[in-house]
């Protein structure tokens, strides 16, 4: 009986337990959203929560562009309780929000369906202020926004292959920035070509000077009507200062770093920038007074022309070089227009190019003698500036084409009749037969130079060589002009060989030197590996520069924890030991091998 007793007790506390799970969620879910602070300066960060109470199955929110900031998620946090028998349950979503303008924003409300229902959160409003812009001379005037990126096409109405220079400007005041990346355009309907090497300068806008890195590059469209060019997208990392205590290696040695809380820390927080789209009108070129020739060049052009050599025999190749050089879209360029007699044979022209200049080289065969002249070049293109169009003619081109001489006479001679001349075309009779004095060299039939195995073996030999002095030619070229693929080929001997030199250090006991030796090898690798500036990279930056390059967890945690060891070693480099160490000599190795995989 008392087992009976025991088993209803259990069931009923199961019961009860069950009951009362479930009244806490069939409630109303409470949705949310604060933040740390809700004044802060431009480059400064908050922490913004998304809690959800009394549930906890809820997943992760795409946190939509909120204006001003630039958002990263951080990772959940999770709390279940029991109160007066009352069971809840919460998770918080945090995300990091840095400010990127002044002034006063709206954060939500936000709303997300989930499991047929609609759940929407509070709003929470964030003042943004600025200290005086650089220049101002009052700390009272508003401040203008510390970063941005803009996109200028030197014009929005062009035509149809119109070649139109296009400015990418990065603006940044008063912040400190590092790892810019590149622009990334998105388009469609148009062709664009390679960034140029960026420049940098400093640029008043609208009463505040600004750090200005400006990339350059040209595009023209591909089809006509009103397209879409952009947005350009920037990434880059400012420094912020991380407000309040921030955790340190030296929190698990001694369970509290009092610098920290004196100074705070500052890390490197990702950003990405987008320019507004711009719509540009593609007009078509006109059909009225369109140039017979015309292939559909737009630019401006200029045309050079002539001939070598002036005086040929018949039969003989007389080479037209002609070069069209100007600005404009140079894929539009084609051969010029040639009208070719019957009594001249040409030959397709070979093309090559040297900057804006195209240069085209075609063969002429006069096949007689009555040729006097190479007919006339017409290049037209349609000028943008005057929209119109426009021909350049060159030639005709004077030739002096003599008769080809005529075939040699064999000459016979008999003692007993008169000399006969004979042309090559004329059959010699059988009764002749020449007598030579010496057979001259007797061998083998089929046995000739360029059959044996040296003569083979002599010509394989230079192809070889050939082709390799080739290849170590482009590699050398590759490696002058490309300065990213030196550094990127270069990085991991260079870590290896430094790797050899810190091991010195632990056998003569020297950890602080070991660390900062460790660190230099993990700053300099990823400054050559992924071909950024070293000075930017920081304990706090390492990892954050390997965000988005496909790097595994695993590789960035050993990376996290070699840093963590370089950090501690500043203070207590006494507890650690030369076997610690060689196990973190042996960590990077891995790690760099593993980051040689990325592609």
């Amino acid at each position: 009986m008392k087992l009976i007793a025991e088993y209803k007790k259990t069931i009923f506390i199961f019961l009860y337990i069950f009951l009362i799970s479930a009244t806490a969620f069939s409630e109303d879910v409470a949705f949310q959203i604060s933040a740390n602070r809700n004044i802060i300066q431009t480059g400064d960060a908050i922490q913004l929560n998304f809690k959800f109470d009394k549930i906890r199955d809820v997943p992760v929110i795409e946190l939509p562009d909120i204006e001003g900031f630039s958002s990263r998620y951080l990772g959940p946090s999770t709390e279940m309780s029991i109160v007066n028998g009352k069971m809840t349950s919460s998770i918080t979503y945090m995300y990091r929000l840095v400010a990127l303008k002044t002034g006063i924003f709206a954060i939500g409300p936000f709303s997300f369906k989930h499991n047929n229902d609609t759940f929407t959160s509070n709003a929470l409003k964030v003042e943004v202020s600025s200290l005086a812009a650089p220049g101002s001379g009052s700390t009272n005037q508003a401040a203008q926004d510390r970063i941005f990126l803009v996109m200028e096409p030197e014009k929005t109405e062009l035509y149809i292959n119109e070649e139109i220079p296009l400015k990418i400007k990065l603006y940044v005041n008063g912040l400190s920035v590092r790892n810019i990346r590149y622009p990334e355009l998105k388009y469609e309907g148009f062709s664009v070509e390679e960034l140029g090497k960026p420049r940098q300068y400093q640029e008043r806008k609208n009463g505040v000077i600004y750090d200005v890195v400006e990339f350059n590059t040209t595009f023209y469209a591909t089809k006509t009507g009103t397209l879409d060019l952009g947005p350009a997208v920037l990434g880059a990392s400012i420094i912020v200062k991380r407000q309040g205590r921030g955790r340190s290696p030296l929190d698990d040695f001694f369970g509290n770093d009092p610098m920290n809380d004196l100074f705070g820390r500052s890390e490197a927080e990702p950003i990405e920038l987008t320019t507004e789209r711009i719509s540009i009108s593609v007009l078509p070129l006109p059909e009225k007074d369109r140039p017979e020739g015309f292939d559909g060049a737009v630019g401006r052009f200029s045309m050079e022309a002539g001939i070598s050599p002036a005086s040929v025999n018949t039969g003989d190749p007389i080479t037209m070089k002609i070069s069209i050089s100007g600005n404009g879209n140079s894929t539009s360029v084609t051969s010029p227009l040639i009208k070719i007699p019957d009594n001249i044979k040409v030959y397709d022209p070979q093309v090559t190019q040297d900057g804006n200049t195209k240069i085209f080289e075609q063969i002429f065969i006069p096949l007689s003698h009555e040729v006097t002249a190479l007919p006339e070049a017409r290049f037209s293109f349609f000028n943008p500036a005057s929209s119109q169009y426009e021909t350049i003619v060159r030639g005709p081109f004077s030739v002096n084409v003599a008769k080809t001489v005529g075939s040699k006479r064999a000459v016979i001679v008999d003692s007993q009749k008169d000399t006969v001349q004979r042309t090559a075309e004329d059959s010699i009779g059988r009764d002749i037969i020449y007598i030579k004095e010496s057979p001259g060299d007797i061998r083998k039939t089929g046995q000739y130079l360029y059959n044996s195995p040296l003569y083979l073996g002599i010509h394989l030999t230079a192809l070889i060589a050939l082709a390799a002095f080739y290849f170590y030619r482009k590699k050398i070229e590759r490696l002058k002009n490309n300065t990213g693929y030196a550094r990127r080929l270069k990085a991991p001997d260079q870590a290896a060989a430094s790797i050899k030199e810190a091991a010195k250090f632990i056998d003569k006991n020297m950890t602080a030197e070991f660390h900062d030796s460790v660190f230099s090898i993990i700053k300099d690798y990823i400054s050559d590996r992924f071909n950024i500036v070293s000075a930017g990279i920081t304990a706090e930056s390492a990892p954050v520069i390997l965000q988005g390059r496909d790097v595994d967890t695993e590789t960035m945690q050993k990376l996290q924890a070699i840093l963590d060891q370089c950090d501690l070693a500043r203070y207590a480099s006494a507890t650690i030991t030369g076997e610690t160490m060689r196990k973190s000599l042996t960590e990077l190795k891995k790690v760099i091998e593993r980051l040689e995989r990325l592609k």
